[in-house]
């Protein structure tokens, strides 16, 4: 499997100008809370986590655990108030095996943050979410309303200028207004950067993508908040993992392979697609 990292630098919108005293919530420090379902074969599944009181979800994450890929992640959702995070999936048609989901929240106190969630619907296949003015990306989130295992997830990725979060999904039988995007925004930090890494299939069934933190942040100053994928190429592959780990210092999301429908009496037959997926890790710092 081949690695491509690279990195891409977002200040603040105010760089340049005179920079304010450095705020009191900066030493705030984030955590990622979980919240597992039951492992079983139920068709439809969705699970929430939800921040400490006196906290806000600031970052998102989310992963089908088991599954073959015959599992479909149809959401990542922070809810309006910034308190849970849900994530739903569903199985497709003939999946007998037992399967679960993970929802990750990133929580810190929002202080000066001032977070707040956009939601906008997409035409089909696209939708986007853009911050206000004078806020900037920190959580990234979508939804296939409606779904049936039939359209999934190929791209939930934060802009290079953490102004908007761009959401896209392939299949079939979305419908028009199914598909939403979600992005939390908050008053630009210090420091915000989106790194990446890229790995190539080369053939397998299932590939995970790892970015880590910025390479010129000193140790233990910058934290991945939350996590996007991209899939270049393939045809039936889904992004069913997106994941801050326990440390927030990586962002690892996985592609698989969805197994064609099986015809009755048969068993799921792997399509075998050539692909790459591309992970983005959200991070952002308190150096100066």
């Amino acid at each position: 499997m081949r690695i491509r990292t690279t990195a891409v630098v977002v200040t603040s919108a105010l760089a340049g100008l005179m920079v304010p005293a450095r705020p009191a919530y900066a030493d705030a420090v984030p955590v990622r809370y979980q919240a597992t379902g039951a492992y079983n074969p139920v068709g439809a599944k969705s699970v929430a986590v939800r921040c400490p009181a006196g906290t806000s979800v600031l970052g998102t994450g989310g992963e089908v655990n088991g599954g073959g890929g015959k599992v479909i992640l149809t959401g990542i959702v922070p809810d309006t108030a910034l308190t849970t995070v849900t994530v739903s999936a569903v199985a497709r048609t003939g999946q007998p095996d037992g399967w679960s989901i993970t929802a990750y929240a990133v929580c810190r106190a929002p202080g000066l943050y001032e977070p707040v969630r956009v939601a906008s619907s997409g035409l089909l296949w696209n939708a986007s979410a853009t911050c206000p003015v004078g806020k900037q990306v920190t959580g990234a989130g979508f939804a296939i309303l409606n779904a049936t295992g039939s359209a999934f997830l190929d791209r939930l990725k934060p802009s290079t200028g953490l102004t908007h979060v761009d959401v896209h999904a392939r299949g079939v039988a979305i419908g028009a207004d199914n598909l939403m995007a979600y992005a939390i925004c908050a008053v630009p930090v210090d420091q915000a950067e989106r790194t990446e890494a890229t790995a190539d299939s080369e053939g397998g069934a299932s590939t995970s993508a790892v970015a880590g933190q910025p390479l010129y942040a000193p140790g233990g100053t910058s934290r991945t908040y939350t996590v996007g994928g991209e899939i270049t190429g393939g045809g039936q592959v889904h992004l069913d993992a997106l994941v801050p780990n326990p440390a927030l210092d990586t962002a690892r999301a996985r592609a698989v392979v969805a197994p064609a429908p099986p015809a009755a009496g048969t068993t799921f037959v792997a399509l075998d697609d050539a692909y790459s997926v591309t992970a983005f890790g959200l991070c952002i710092g308190s150096w100066y």
